[in-house]
């Protein structure tokens, strides 16, 4: 079901002109307007999902599936030096994934890493543990 003022299901229907590059009954492939880098690419599920822990196990199998068809040919066609696969979703509630070709030079930044402080990961997952 399409949410009326979502952003993404306004593409996925074709309401905002955008770069559609790949379309398949489930799903739509597009440059990201607000690229990292160039080719910066958004697959986005035509059905709205707020993220992919709420869609359909079968539909994250073929989400998973298109990345890895279409993040090869994305590097091969920019001469890519590497592909990242981001998801965030925080910005936009659709499911959505980002395939972000890297170039040698692009200053790319990963967020900072943080340390656990004393006794901490035992206590974390203990904590995921009990969920399993």
């Amino acid at each position: 079901m399409a949410k009326d003022d979502c952003v993404f299901c306004k593409i996925a229907r074709k309401e905002i002109k955008d770069s559609i590059f790949y379309e398949d009954k489930n799903f739509v492939a597009f440059l990201d307007i607000r690229p990292i880098n160039p080719g910066h690419t958004l697959i986005i599920t035509k059905e709205h999902y707020d993220n992919i822990f709420v869609m359909p196990e079968n539909l994250v199998k073929e989400y998973f599936a298109l990345v890895h068809k279409l993040g090869p040919k994305i590097k091969e066609a920019l001469n890519a030096r590497w592909i990242n696969i981001l998801i965030f979703g925080e910005e936009i509630r659709h499911a959505h994934i980002h395939i972000l070709p890297r170039f040698n030079g692009d200053n790319f930044q990963y967020p900072i890493q943080k340390s656990y402080k004393s006794g901490e990961i035992e206590q974390i997952l203990t904590k995921i543990r009990s969920k399993l």
